[in-house]
């Protein structure tokens, strides 16, 4: 049933009475660039803040206290080299040397132990590797520095850290693969998109068939990853997504891999819709929620079973999901609305249970892509990847309380542990840009590779992560 609402003075949607809004556009004129002979390409979701010295939540684990960890302890001598599994040359070049040494000494982190279920179930046994939490000064009075490049057969289009001790990066068609790293840069394995449908409970699909890893989520845990392909490849997938289809395309339905980032097993699948970009894992452990960009919907799916429950009409080209911590609500966002097909806004809060979408603003900016929630989901953060801002807006109220100019096409956004500072990815700038959250002031600027896309904040060792689609990650640290 089509959305109605009545559209307030400062573009929030009321819900009484229907009313005509404008469509903004039918294009987006700033798609990410595909590199090579494909059309397509195109939370991280730090949840906890804590003062200093008090119990740290990262994602649904509790971590107990550990003691300050000095962000000076990261520059000693260089490293030579880091030992890969299969291998595989890691092209990381030390940019400050002793970084990855320095991590590794300081942040052991043993595999996850006591496993009896590696299907992901919310319920299962698992003992998570232990992370120390790192210390230190208020993000917002400390400074980036760029530690490590990390090259190879990579092609990143996300990277997503898992809070408990890893890194993954997602590298699409171009090259078939999720890569798993430590926090310290150093890759651990390769996983390779392959796989026969029909193994994992998809009799209709009994070859071999490839994906295209765009994004992912993390169980609460931190042990199994959630990833999206972009689209499948193979025998049963003759219509593949690209960025400009449209429901009307009807391009094939994709899926959704289920990783055992321990062993790099993909243990389950699940179909969704078509061209699905972002996911967002519930905090609970309970809910999977897909943007599935070319087929206007969301695709709900039961953790447990690991099967969509429902498919819900959205908006043309949703992109931005975040959960409110409590796991009640989630916050999704489409690149422009359509009144005209029943489509009044770009932010909606979609309620967990019921299902139902909740139009709060039509007019969130220019085509807005990514969003986080801080720890007590008082303050919403969204990327405009149409202009060059980035918005703070109060949840209890769907006012815009402030925004920033931090470059062209701002793509990515992830939260630091305390909540103080905001890193946000410029795409057409090629720059990483730290914002202090309490003012939406511009901290610090950085040069990054070519094409920034992904970010993602490391907690245990306070470091940022860029994906650049031209084909590196690049590792920031907090230090001071």
């Amino acid at each position: 049933m089509p959305l109605s609402g009545d559209l307030t003075g400062d573009g929030r949607i009321s819900p009484m009475r229907s009313t005509a809004v404008g469509i903004r556009s039918t294009r987006n004129p700033r798609l990410e660039v595909p590199l090579g002979p494909f059309r397509p390409p195109g939370l991280s979701l730090t949840r906890g803040r804590a003062g200093f010295g008090s119990l740290v939540l990262i994602g649904a684990l509790a971590l107990s206290m550990s003691p300050a960890i000095p962000a000076t302890t990261v520059r000693d001598q260089e490293v030579a080299g880091v030992a890969t599994t299969g291998g595989e040359d890691p092209g990381i070049v030390g940019d400050s040397g002793g970084y990855a040494t320095a991590v590794a000494q300081a942040h052991p982190h043993p595999n996850p132990i006591g496993r009896t279920d590696p299907g992901g179930v919310a319920a299962r046994a698992v003992v998570p590797a232990v992370v120390p939490v790192v210390f230190g000064p208020r993000t917002d009075e400390t400074t980036l520095r760029r530690v490590r490049t990390i090259r190879g057969q990579i092609r990143p289009k996300s990277v997503v850290a898992s809070g408990a001790g890893l890194v993954i990066a997602d590298n699409m068609m171009y090259r078939h693969s999720v890569t798993i790293y430590d926090t310290s840069g150093a890759l651990i394995r390769t996983v390779k998109d392959r796989v026969t449908l029909a193994a994992l409970g998809w009799p209709d699909f009994p070859t071999p068939v490839s994906g295209a890893p765009v994004e992912a989520a993390m169980s609460p845990d931190g042990a199994t990853a959630y990833v999206t392909n972009y689209s499948m490849y193979g025998k049963g997938f003759a219509r593949p997504g690209w960025d400009l289809a449209t429901p009307k395309d009807r391009v094939d339905d994709s899926f959704v891999y289920r990783i055992d980032l321990a062993s790099g097993t993909i243990t389950g699948a699940a179909r969704v819709g078509a061209v699905p970009k972002f996911i967002a894992a519930s905090p609970d452990g309970r809910w999977i929620i897909v943007a599935n960009w070319a087929s206007w919907d969301l695709s709900v799916v039961d953790v447990a079973t690991f099967r969509e429950v429902r498919r819900i009409p959205v908006g043309p080209e949703p992109r931005g999901i975040a959960f409110l911590p409590d796991s009640r609500a989630a916050y999704v966002t489409t690149q422009y609305h359509d009144a005209r097909r029943g489509y009044p806004a770009e932010l909606y809060r979609l309620d967990v249970g019921d299902w139902t979408l909740e139009p709060i603003r039509t007019d969130l900016g220019h085509f807005p892509r990514h969003i986080v929630l801080d720890a007590d989901g008082r303050y919403l953060y969204a990327s405009m990847t149409g202009d060059v801002t980035v918005i703070k807006l109060d949840t209890t109220t769907g006012k815009i309380v402030a925004s920033v100019r931090t470059g062209a096409a701002p793509r990515t956004i992830a939260l630091s542990d305390d909540g103080l500072s905001l890193y946000v990815v410029n795409y057409d700038d090629d720059t990483l840009v730290k914002v202090g959250t309490a003012d939406m002031r511009v901290l610090q600027r950085l040069a990054t590779g070519h094409h920034p896309v992904g970010v993602t904040f490391e907690p245990s060792t306070r470091t940022v992560w860029v994906a650049c689609y031209s084909g590196t990650l690049m590792l920031f640290h907090e230090e001071g």
